[in-house]
């Protein structure tokens, strides 16, 4: 899903990056929860929490529209496991995995967590009644109260094992249900316990459920679903039925022997005339996914105990595993994971699936020629992992696409590397296929071609193409182009239109325009090959490692060559036992080359003859023969790398106006301007960042927006559009109108509704009433005019009317006026 954030102002030293906008992609189509509130749909994900407005109201055949909260909205994290609306109050309370409780009120957001009431901060569920609130966490249960006149709840007490005299079967809590008649039923991981609501403070009236007095076996984590009059629990392999009076004996079960699908269920529902609904999968908390064996999606249970299998991909349903069943009044919701959520239509469903990317986590990022962001989720290792190892997804505009294993010839889903080569074909490079990974996976590249939809396949046996008619590969093509090996650790363009290929422990393959294979080489020094970076500064080739060798360079503009003459290794002894994340190569005003490298070691720069290295204590630190001389102090005040906090730089940008912009580890990334020679920080406590951690940067030229990839979702951050779409001037507007500098900083003339000029918009013109020229502005890099109030002499033009006068090569001339107010 995208969505603006907010616009800010910001004056950077010697750029004009102002009222730049924000834009958040997560994925919200992998769904934890959900719960209805009024026509409202809340439902939690793994990118955060999203709303439906107004879902129970309209067709879901349409669009609908969506509304999300994320860590830079104030949540505790992104990892939304549960979410309750509080009748008393209003508010919505969101369980995170591991940070606590979020509270959503009225614009803003308040924090619960172990410091102020939880026992652990990791909430499974979370149940309301009057002005009560009870949280189900890892290490027991929470009860707050909202006291009349006071906005934040208060802790009233907390339950466990210890002070319920063992009612309480665990201090694991795994769900929640509060009945209509007040009682609390708690699952944990080995049993279910119960009391009711006005006896939690009386130690023996906590009760629980084993073998002795009901069929539910001790040992099993229970999940829970109820209607008005009965309760169902799933664990295992079995599904129970029976009154919401936790007293009585009337147990139902359905078990393999009834006919229920001999696999782990994922899920449980019971709809308001009593039918029971199952899922079936099996959830892996290590690395955040569903698997299931069986085709069966859903089972139906109906009152006379007949069972309907239903099949994935059938009756509206996909494939994605259910992770919740809802019963709301008449009405039932299914959460998937992976496919969105469903709403009961007859007997079919209804689909919701977020337009978003296809996973939080971000691997590489690369913009081919007809401007679409490309994206990988991969891992430097084999198997799946959180969050990623989920193939590729495609911006395409404000489309999404994703492509893995399951819906493309895609070899593997763990997508470590992408590039786009000068066929605008897309590149798209795994780690090894091993036995930690899905057996789905294949080994070697896989290049597509969206134009054609052609498929190719590059591995160590050669090259073979994708058959549409037998949908399955064509045999090895004779005397093919063969990789080093099969394990890629990374892919990338050098300025001749070469493709690079580095195999983990193999070499390079270089591969010409035309996929020749031109040559292969291995580099000095480096015992493993463990190569995981390659670049092309134009005339030298940039080899960094895993701690095998560091950095290695190839100081000549002919393809490197093993054993060659032209291989240098840099001095400093932090460059020769380190993890080369990136380089990129800047030219200052004065047509001095840089060379930026950063590393696990920290961020360096090389200009051909000394080598530098910056941090956050001294600006810039001199190589001379074994140590490191201070060579730039910061000024007092003076904004600092990563704004102080010392973090690892994993990310190089160089953008088309000629600033740096570098990602860290732990605290965002900063923008390095080479010609004031100081840094601008951007992290979460000060932008909309989704994480602080940065794994990629790239950049937009068509819609002028720096991207920023994490663990946890992209930003996009707007810095300047290097391509001009706009033809014609017009509806100019200048806002905030009245304006004031002292409270608005700039006024801003922006090309409505383009937001840029023609590139044939050069230089506005601002006169004062009486005609006199103020003065001239060029325009921006966000193709738009803005002015600080100030003359051409520098000097605060007083308040009055003032007039602006826009021109372009071709004589249209657009103009208006406005107020300045001191």
């Amino acid at each position: 899903m995208t969505r603006i954030i907010f616009t800010i102002n910001i004056l950077l030293l010697s750029t004009l990056i102002n009222a730049a906008t924000w834009l958040t992609d997560t994925n919200t189509t992998y769904v934890f929860d959900l719960m209805v509130r009024d026509n409202d749909i809340y439902f939690s994900t793994w990118g955060g929490l999203g709303r439906l407005d107004n879902a129970l109201g309209q067709d879901w055949s349409v669009d609908m529209t969506q509304r999300l909260w994320t860590a830079n909205d104030g949540l505790v994290s992104n990892d939304v496991r549960t979410t309750t609306a509080i009748a008393q109050t209003g508010n919505i309370w969101v369980g995170s995995y591991d940070n606590g409780v979020s509270i959503i009120r009225d614009g803003s957001t308040q924090i619960i967590n172990t410091g102020n009431g939880l026992p652990s901060n990791r909430v499974a569920r979370i149940v309301d009644f009057g002005a009560s609130i009870l949280v189900g966490t890892e290490q027991g249960l929470s009860l707050f109260y909202y006291l009349e006149g006071v906005s934040f709840p208060l802790l009233l007490h907390q339950y466990n094992v210890q002070n319920t005299a063992g009612g309480l079967a665990s201090n694991n809590i795994v769900d929640l249900l509060l009945s209509p008649q007040g009682y609390l039923f708690v699952a944990t991981d080995i049993s279910v316990s119960y009391v009711h609501v006005d006896s939690l403070d009386i130690d023996h009236a906590w009760r629980k459920w084993n073998s002795l007095n009901s069929p539910v076996i001790d040992g099993n984590p229970v999940k829970f679903a109820t209607n008005e009059t009965e309760l169902c629990l799933a664990f295992g392999r079995t599904v129970l039925r029976r009154s919401l009076d936790p007293h009585s004996a009337d147990w139902t079960t359905y078990s393999t022997a009834q006919g229920i699908i001999d696999h782990p269920i994922s899920a449980v529902g019971i709809d308001a005339s009593g039918i029971i609904w199952v899922a079936y999968g099996t959830w892996n908390e290590n690395n955040l996914s569903y698997s299931r064996s069986t085709t069966t999606l859903l089972s139906r249970i109906a009152l006379n105990g007949s069972i309907l299998h239903i099949p994935e991909n059938t009756r509206g349903l996909h494939s994605s595993v259910i992770s919740r069943i809802v019963n709301h009044g008449s009405e039932l919701f299914l959460a998937s994971w992976g496919g969105g959520i469903y709403r009961r239509a007859g007997t079919r469903w209804r689909n919701y699936r977020s337009n978003c990317i296809g996973f939080p986590k971000i691997s590489d990022i690369a913009v081919d020629k007809n401007h679409k962001i490309w994206f990988g989720s991969g891992n430097r290792g084999p198997g799946i992992v959180r969050k990623g190892t989920m193939g590729t997804s495609v911006l395409d505009g404000d489309q999404w696409q994703t492509f893995n294993v399951d819906n493309s010839p895609l070899t593997a889903d763990n997508v470590l590397c992408l590039a786009v080569d000068s066929n605008n074909k897309k590149w798209f490079g795994p780690w090894d296929v091993s036995s930690l990974s899905p057996t789905s996976w294949m080994l070697g590249i896989t290049i597509y071609d969206d134009e054609t939809g052609d498929w190719q396949r590059f591995t160590r046996q050669g090259i073979q193409n994708w058959d549409t008619e037998t949908q399955d590969w064509s045999s090895i093509i004779p005397d093919s182009p063969r990789l080093l090996g099969n394990t890629i650790s990374d892919i990338a363009l050098d300025k001749n239109n070469n493709v690079l290929v580095a195999s983990y422990t193999d070499g390079v393959n270089i591969f010409g325009s035309s996929y020749a294979l031109l040559t292969t080489f291995t580099i000095p020094n480096s015992p493993q090959q463990a190569i995981v970076y390659l670049y092309h500064s134009g005339d030298k080739y940039f080899i960094g490692t895993n701690n095998d060798r560091g950095l290695v360079i190839w100081n000549d503009d002919s393809l490197p060559v093993t054993g060659g003459a032209h291989w240098l290794i840099p001095p400093p002894p932090e460059l020769n036992n380190c993890i080369v994340n990136e380089v990129t190569t800047l030219v200052t005003r004065w047509g001095e080359r840089q060379h930026w490298i950063a590393t696990s070691t920290g961020l360096f720069m090389w200009d051909e003859t000394n080598w530098y290295k910056y941090d956050t204590d001294i600006k810039r630190r001199r190589f001379n023969n074994a140590t490191w001389e201070n060579d730039i102090l910061y000024y007092v005040d003076e904004e600092r790398l990563f704004g102080s906090v010392r973090t690892t730089p994993t990310a190089l940008l160089l953008d088309p106006f000629n600033r740096l912009w570098i990602g860290s580890v732990g605290n965002g990334f900063s923008m390095y301007d080479p010609v004031s020679e100081r840094f601008t920080n951007y992290y979460m406590s000060v932008s909309p960042l989704v994480s602080n951690y940065v794994t990629a940067l790239a950049y937009d030229p068509l819609g002028g927006y720096l991207i920023i990839g994490t663990p946890d979702g992209v930003n996009r951050f707007e810095i300047g559009r290097s391509i001009k779409t706009a033809q014609t001037i017009q509806t100019v507007i200048a806002f905030p109108n009245p304006f004031s500098p002292e409270r608005d900083g700039i006024i801003r003339i922006n090309n409505f509704p383009d937001e840029h000029f023609p590139a044939d918009i050069k230089s506005c013109h601002i006169f004062n009433s009486a005609g006199d020229l103020v003065i001239k502005l060029g325009i921006n890099e966000f193709g738009r005019f803005h002015w600080n109030g100030k003359n051409q002499n520098g000097k605060d033009a007083s308040s009055g009317v003032y007039y602006y006068l826009i021109s372009s090569s071709s004589s249209t001339t657009r103009g208006g006026k406005f107020a300045l107010i001191r």
